[in-house]
């Protein structure tokens, strides 16, 4: 797991840190790398058995740090009160918010989407990632900051003609981390930014899989054409989960506000 040139840095030892969506794909990656580095990380999620499944397996390499497991929805807001409070509690506080929990719409044409589709996608992507900020806002404003790292998308970018829900989600994720930055910034010391990932995950291949055949073709061969680097979509374990570390630890200090695209190139941000 993770990157040779963090091998045996213990970059994150003393970091208190909070994982949503940690029951695979990047969660589970993020929260491998973090114990790995030394932090104590609250790693929550609906799907308990995965999510306590990962959190044993890290728990048992001998890592320096050591990851817990809760169970919290994170569209309901008493659930993410009782969950955020209890890290509070049980962790003296915490430093960092990783929020990667995350739904996918079905594909369809935006003439037909329906307001229980808006609901389904909105309620996690965009009032969910609202909701746990908020109340990791409160408990960080406490100890005097923190960071918020919220996750994106690079649909967020893109027009794609199946796929509006999920990626106008994501684009308002990005809008909302900027606001953040700017407001807990000032009155809080707390950094907030945003990741757009390309990563092979569960929820991408679902998202494959259900592709017809011929669509699925095509699809897998522009990726190829689209990534200057690897010519593929990245390995959350290789690629991702050393960017959380850099923003989970001191040396991004001044960085706040921003988009990360971790992506091998397949869209770029400009200013």
């Amino acid at each position: 797991m993770g990157l040779a040139m963090l091998e045996g840095k213990d970059l994150l030892v003393g970091k208190k840190i909070v994982v949503t969506g940690s029951a695979g794909g990047i969660g589970s990656a993020t929260v491998d790398e973090l114990v790995r580095q030394g932090a104590v990380v609250y790693a929550i999620d609906i799907k308990d058995e995965l999510g306590q499944g990962f959190v044993d397996d890290a728990n048992n390499k001998g890592y320096s740090g050591k990851a817990i497991y809760a169970h919290c929805d994170c569209t309901v807001k008493e659930d993410v009160e009782k969950t955020f409070h209890a890290a509070d509690n049980e962790l003296g506080g915490f430093d960092v918010l990783i929020h990667c929990a995350a739904k996918m719409q079905p594909m369809k044409n935006p003439e037909d989407f329906t307001f229980e589709d808006f609901r389904f996608v909105f309620d996690e992507d965009m009032w969910g990632t609202i909701l746990v900020d908020q109340v990791a806002r409160e408990i960080m404003a406490k100890y005097e900051g923190g960071a918020i790292i919220n996750y994106s998308s690079e649909t967020a970018l893109a027009g794609n003609p199946i796929d509006g829900l999920y990626s106008s989600a994501k684009a308002g994720v990005h809008t909302w981390t900027r606001c953040i930055a700017t407001a807990w910034g000032h009155a809080h010391n707390i950094r907030c930014n945003s990741i757009m990932p390309c990563m092979k995950t569960p929820m991408y291949r679902d998202y494959v899989n259900n592709m017809p055949d011929d669509e699925r073709e095509a699809f897998l061969a522009s990726r190829r054409l689209k990534h200057p680097i690897k010519g593929d979509m990245g390995d959350p374990d290789v690629d991702i989960a050393p960017v959380m570390v850099f923003l989970s630890c001191e040396m991004s200090q001044y960085i706040t506000g921003q988009i990360f695209c971790v992506n091998g190139g397949n869209a770029m941000v400009r200013g």
